[in-house]
This record gives structure tokens, sequence and C-alpha cells, in this order.
């Protein structure tokens, strides 16, 4: 035979699966493990988080009596309530149910960040805000019982909430 009728067998390109075509690649080639880089970032959101919301709501305990209401600019009021649910009063309660939620909540999500934070480089801010806004309810839970809410947008259609609410 010449050889120009010897044909070269077309390339084995393969996206997403094995030689057999069947078998998912499930090996990361890399660990998706956090490292101290994004340990660093996750703690410096979280302190920051939990920085800003304790700071508003000294603030706010320090200058408006509870059910105490200021008018600041177009919709917004700030409305000092005690909640002692979650989030916009819900299940107010179930205080005893909702702290050890949040405390499960909290390891939870340092596990798995710990166990993939450098997975894409959002986790460590978009953690850092959920876990920082956890902790700093959870705090005030366990202090007084309840949390402080106080912002209050009328139009929105929610009840009162606080920053840290808003971080979650």
């Amino acid at each position: 035979r010449p050889a120009a009728a010897v044909t070269d067998p077309a390339p084995d390109v393969r996206v997403g699966s094995t030689t057999d075509g069947l078998t998912p690649v499930s090996v990361a080639e890399r660990s998706l493990a956090a490292g101290v880089s994004q340990w660093v970032g996750l703690l410096a959101i979280a302190s920051a988080a939990i920085l800003a919301d304790q700071v508003t709501k000294h603030i706010v305990r320090s200058t408006l009596a509870v059910d105490g209401s200021e008018h600041v600019i177009g919709p917004l009021s700030l409305h000092r309530v005690q909640n002692s649910g979650i989030a916009f009063g819900f299940f107010s309660s179930a205080t005893a149910v909702v702290t050890l939620v949040t405390a499960a909540a909290i390891v939870w999500m340092l596990v798995f960040f710990a166990r993939s934070g450098s997975r894409h480089p959002v986790l460590p801010a978009a953690f850092g805000l959920l876990i920082g806004g956890s902790l700093s309810n959870l705090f005030d839970r366990v202090r007084f019982g309840h949390v402080t809410d106080f912002i209050d947008i009328h139009w929105w259609g929610l009840r009162i909430f606080n920053l840290a609410d808003s971080f979650i």
C-alpha cells in the first residue's frame, strides 16, 4: 500500500469523561481546601461584618427606646424592636431552637469552607458575610435573648431587620 493511503485516526478528544465515555471524571487536579489566603479573607470579612453590625446595634440601643422610631429619608426609617426569632421576626417563640440551629449552621459553613474554600474566589467574601452576620446575631441572642432590629423600609413590605440580616 502506498503511504498516502494510510490515514491517521481521528484524535481522541473527550470532555468530562474517561476513555470509555461513560465514567465521569471526578478527581480534582488541585486541592479545593481553603488555604491561608482564603482563611484570612474569610476572617477579615466576617470580622468587619460583626463589627459593623454590633456598632450599629449599639448606636440604635443607646439612642432609640424600644419601639421608638426616627425617619431618615424617603421610605427609610429607624425603628427599634427586639426580635427573639430569625430575620423579619419569623420563629420568635422558638429562641432556643433558633440559637441551636444558628450555631449548627455556622459550624457547617466553617467545615464546608475548610473543605472547598478555594473552589471559587468569591467564597471567602460570601461565607465571611454569612458567618459574620450569623455570629453577630448569635452573640446578641446568647447575651440578651433577642437581637435588635432597626432598619425599616416601609415600601418594601417586609418587617424590620438589622445589618446582620442583610449580610445573611
